[in-house]
């Protein structure tokens, strides 16, 4: 699981995320790795995406 948990946060860091941002948004995710890969996939899909659109994405993720 910390292999996993490290790779979606380079992912993270990839996008220059905050890594403030970053951590809540791993805090969210924790344990889920169906959520991360949604996530993931929002990324790839929306590559301009902005910090705020991925963070609220990760919230909506976090909430189903």
């Amino acid at each position: 699981m910390k292999e996993i948990t490290q790779a979606f946060m380079n992912v993270l860091y990839s996008m220059r995320v905050q890594k403030k941002n970053i951590t809540a948004i791993t805090q969210l995710l924790w344990g889920n790795i169906q959520a991360m890969d949604e996530l993931v996939k929002f990324i790839k899909e929306n590559p301009k995406a902005t910090e705020s659109e991925i963070l609220r994405k990760a919230t909506e993720i976090s909430k189903t």
